[in-house]
């Protein structure tokens, strides 16, 4: 045989080797990656044999809607499974699945814990006392979703009213031990919420005053019902309107529990609500002029504005860009170059002396 021929045959042979070595490991690598998507991925019977496996009881699934249909999402997110233990507590807890359709997790033994902690501590003499400083639906929870400990107020109490910030203070070496007793369960409990209020607590509080206070700067919220209808009596909200605003005040800082030390002021155009009604446009000059009237006004205010917002004003995509007119802008660009949008500052509004010094401060 020609040694041409010989050495073709066997670079031929070489080839036909090597492309069989390749494909036998990529088909058993795809073997592999089904043998695990089949052991952890989110089908039913994959998920009743992960919790066999690992807990070693049998659950029944609740839920289990497997990849999400929206058109932003689709076959990017696998919606968690929800599972209930068969056996006489009957705790639901979520399956935990990633992207790639594995099972990643689950949050049974938080749920487990939890569940144990309501039954052992529930008629606890701990729990007795914090309901008769008036608490009630004491509770860990259920999930990883509820709040660490809650509790709740009577229903014709608020967090801002003196003798619930007294009893508040009378509870905390009673909250401190329930922190105690659930820590040496394993649990971590850092803070209580009451309503929508967090209390933490690793704080140290002197005084109802001062839990009041420390509650109110970190939740101004639910605080402002103390001190708003007084002081938005003070806006003038009648000349607003003759203004062609309607005017809303927000509490932005708190330092003692009944009063506002800083507000933001926000004027709203009057017909924009629904944005049908001509637009109100940074580079119109009657609507600048108005604009200039409300900022007027807001000085005016006997309450410490520390800022004044418009709502629903037409500006430019890029803030450097009000010196020209929305339509020098659609000329230069060939393309529309503003946008509605909402909230925007006013930059130093103490400072303006005219309308046509008015800079709206954004991020385009």
């Amino acid at each position: 045989m020609n040694k041409k021929v010989s050495l073709t045959i066997g670079i031929i042979v070489l080839i036909l080797l090597v492309v069989g070595i390749m494909g036998y490991k990529q088909f058993s690598s795809k073997q592999t990656i089904n043998k695990v998507t089949k052991k952890y991925g989110y089908e039913d019977e994959e998920i009743l044999a992960y919790v066999e496996d690992k807990y070693g009881f049998t659950v029944s699934i609740l839920e289990n809607e497997g990849r999400k249909t929206g058109s932003a999402e689709k076959g990017l997110t696998v919606h968690d499974a929800i599972v209930e233990t068969t056996d006489e507590e009957r705790l639901q807890f979520p399956i935990h699945i990633s992207a790639f359709g594995n099972i990643s997790g689950d949050d049974y033994e938080e749920v487990k814990l939890r569940n144990d902690l309501n039954e052992t501590i529930q008629e606890s003499e701990m729990f007795q006392e914090l309901r008769v400083e008036g608490f009630t639906s004491l509770t860990f929870g259920e999930g990883s979703e509820d709040p660490a400990f809650s509790m709740a107020l009577p229903e014709d109490k608020q967090i801002g009213d003196p003798e619930v910030h007294a009893s508040l203070f009378e509870s905390l070496p009673i909250l401190k031990k329930v922190q105690e007793e659930a820590e040496q369960e394993g649990y971590t409990m850092e803070d209580v919420q009451i309503d929508e209020v967090t209390i933490p607590l690793n704080k140290e509080y002197e005084s109802t005053d001062d839990l009041a206070n420390k509650l109110a700067a970190e939740n101004i919220d639910a605080f402002t019902y103390l001190f708003y209808k007084e002081d938005f009596a003070k806006v003038g909200e009648e000349e607003f309107a003759e203004a062609g605003f309607d005017v809303s005040l927000t509490c932005k800082k708190m330092v003692i529990h009944t009063v506002c030390d800083e507000y933001s002021l926000t004027l709203r155009p009057i017909g924009q609500e629904d944005q049908t009604d001509e637009e109100f446009r940074y580079d119109d000059e009657a609507d600048r002029q108005q604009l200039f009237d409300g900022i007027l006004l807001s000085r005016e205010i006997a309450l410490p504005i520390d800022t004044v917002l418009v709502d629903n004003m037409v500006v430019p995509f890029k803030p450097e860009d009000q010196k020209y007119s929305g339509d020098v802008l659609q000329e230069r660009e060939g393309a529309v170059q503003v946008m509605i949008s909402f909230e925007i500052e006013v930059k130093d509004f103490r400072e303006i002396d005219s309308a046509e010094e008015i800079y709206l401060d954004y991020v385009g």
